[in-house]
């Protein structure tokens, strides 16, 4: 039996196992350090309209230790302005990215915030690319669209 078509749900099924299988062999538990991510959640609790990297010490070495699953449901909240403390280790650019998963779910924790808005973006983004690629696909059959080559060859 050739599987031809993506209206096949054998060739669903095969893709869906597939991925199950892939995200099985690379799971992780361990999440990048805390001393690392704790700078990012405190500058985007303590943010200003200045942009300065501004952070509470103090609050981060607590974050830093907490087991994994606090440091996940961990909340930063904003320092007065004696504890805060300018940081120049790293960029901004991801604190920005952090303060705005704390506005859009306040009710989370820093990091469930920053990995439900992580998985927003990429569902967004595959929803976005795929029926981009399956129309490719039923054009020209093989064409890989943004790594989504999902198309078998046709003789």
């Amino acid at each position: 039996m050739q599987l031809k078509s993506m209206n096949n749900p054998l060739k669903w099924l095969a893709w869906t196992l597939l991925i199950v299988v892939a995200c099985w062999l690379f799971r992780t538990s361990d999440h990048q350090a805390a001393h690392w991510r704790g700078a990012y959640f405190s500058m985007a609790a303590n943010l200003t309209p200045t942009g300065l990297f501004l952070v509470d010490t103090a609050e981060i070495n607590r974050f830093d230790q907490l087991p994994a699953i606090g440091q996940t449901a961990y909340r930063f909240h904003r320092s007065p302005a004696h504890q805060r403390t300018e940081y120049r280790l790293m960029q901004v650019g991801y604190g920005y990215i952090c303060a705005l998963a704390r506005r859009l779910w306040p009710f989370m924790g820093d990091g469930q915030a920053v990995v439900v808005l992580q998985v927003v973006v990429h569902i967004g983004c595959c929803l976005w690319l795929l029926p981009t690629g399956f129309w490719a696909c039923n054009r020209r059959p093989g064409l890989l669209v943004a790594g989504y080559g999902l198309c078998s060859t046709r003789p």
